[in-house]
């Protein structure tokens, strides 16, 4: 049997590294721009401002897509800025996102340049690397000063392996594909092999990885090839990383001719940016037709003083719901649209659809 397990920021958080974005910009707001504000992004400015309004104010891939697009508007949010800069009398509260990143602009891009919409987008993207950078150093400062980390991921990955696996041990072939950024197993070889994992796959880049640097990005569906937000896209940018062998990732059969048995999912939102990648694995074991099964995760989690059972309750039906919103879109990208309609409940009655509790 061959199975894919799927990883998102939730599996990290889980082995206590704080490597949560609002974890790191708590560090960045209290100690790295206290200490070098020449650091300071457009991001820091857009991610402050909407901290205390907005509750996904720390998904900068969320953050992107509004700074780019404003909900129910073609064009890009951030072209508006230009405005403020041409007509005096229009006031940045009324075109730009915020006061301060008006002011970041008006201060740190304008000088002798003319500001149009495809210079803005430019500056935004090399702030976006820079924030990139400072995130991918954060991460690597972090995992050397969370020295329980790597026993604590090498444990969660293993009981992950061989949960719901035959009862004479270990599948033969495992990959791994991680929505993060950190390399969990890079130093324990030997599990690796103990548990058949032959490919581990950071699909937006490592930390590690300083010549080709780590990727935020939004899901191109829906963007003109001719928008200004294009070179903001997770395929966009993937284009300029290391090229990643996505079939040596995802195959329906493992070298051995096992089909693919499993795949599992924990740590990830299953948000809308990675959806494309989603649709591109189902498609790839013919999940409709095929015999794989679908497996997801939850840990509880909740707020200091609920009982276990109401953060179970909590963890349980927000993986229900996530999994219901992806199943219901990836149907949507059937041809045959009744298939694509019934996808979850055909998965429920063939057995092929699980939301378990975390070994």
């Amino acid at each position: 049997m061959y199975q894919l397990i799927v990883i998102g920021n939730g599996f990290d958080l889980s082995c206590d590294l704080k490597s949560s974005f609002s974890d790191f910009h708590d560090y960045r707001a209290k100690s790295d721009l206290v200490a070098h504000p020449e650091n300071t992004t457009i991001w820091d400015l857009i991610l402050k401002q909407e901290k205390g309004h907005n509750w996904r104010w720390c998904d900068v891939e969320h953050q992107i897509r509004r700074w780019l697009y404003k909900s129910g508007q073609k064009d890009p949010q951030m072209l508006r800025l230009p405005e403020c800069v041409l007509d005096p009398s229009v006031k940045p509260s009324q075109t730009a996102r915020t006061n301060a990143v008006y002011s970041y602009v008006l201060s740190n891009w304008l000088r002798d340049r003319k500001l149009d919409g495809s210079v803005l987008a430019a500056l935004s993207l090399a702030d976006l690397n820079r924030y990139e950078s400072y995130f991918a150093t954060y991460l690597n400062d972090l995992v050397q000063r969370t020295p329980g980390y790597l026993d604590s991921a090498a444990t969660r990955m293993e009981r992950i392996c061989i949960d719901l696996v035959d009862e004479d041990g270990v599948p033969p072939s495992t990959s791994v594909l991680s929505f993060n950024y950190t390399e969990p197993l890079s130093s324990n070889v030997r599990l690796s092999d103990a548990l058949g994992i032959d490919c581990f796959c950071n699909i937006h880049g490592r930390a590690s990885d300083y010549e080709h640097g780590i990727v935020f990005g939004i899901d191109a569906k829906g963007i003109r090839p001719t928008s200004v937000a294009i070179p903001f896209t997770k395929t966009y940018r993937l284009l300029a990383q290391d090229p990643v062998d996505f079939q040596r990732v995802v195959r329906p059969k493992s070298s051995n001719g096992a089909s693919m048995g499993f795949i599992k999912f924990f740590g990830h939102s299953l948000s809308e940016a990675d959806y494309s990648y989603f649709q591109s694995i189902f498609d790839a074991v013919d999940l409709y037709g095929g015999d794989t099964r679908l497996v997801f995760y939850y840990r509880p989690h909740g707020k200091k003083g609920e009982t276990e059972k109401v953060m179970v309750e909590k963890a349980r039906r927000e993986v229900h719901k996530n999994v219901t919103k992806l199943l219901a879109a990836y149907g949507e990208s059937f041809d045959n649209k009744d298939h694509g309609k019934n996808l979850m409940h055909k998965l429920l009655l063939e057995g092929r659809l699980m939301v378990r509790r975390l070994p």
